[in-house]
């Protein structure tokens, strides 16, 4: 069974994915989604959090800016 917080991880997940997918990486949408992990986990919690959203973006076919390097 999942925790709360680990049903919290994969809703904020969804969200930026969601916004990143209809709005564009850049928008303020996805600005605003992104920012709200950053107030509710600590550091070592949002390093994690930090490489699924971006394994979550990659598989939704979203373009990050490290792809151009």
């Amino acid at each position: 069974m999942k925790t709360n917080k680990e049903n919290q991880k994969k809703a904020f997940i969804r969200n930026i994915v969601d916004t990143a997918v209809n709005f564009g990486l850049d928008s303020i949408q996805c600005q605003i989604a992104m920012s709200i992990p950053q107030r509710v986990y600590d550091f070592s919690e949002l390093n994690s959090f930090i490489g699924e959203m971006t394994i979550a973006l990659h598989n939704a076919g979203v373009k990050l800016p490290s792809d151009n390097l």
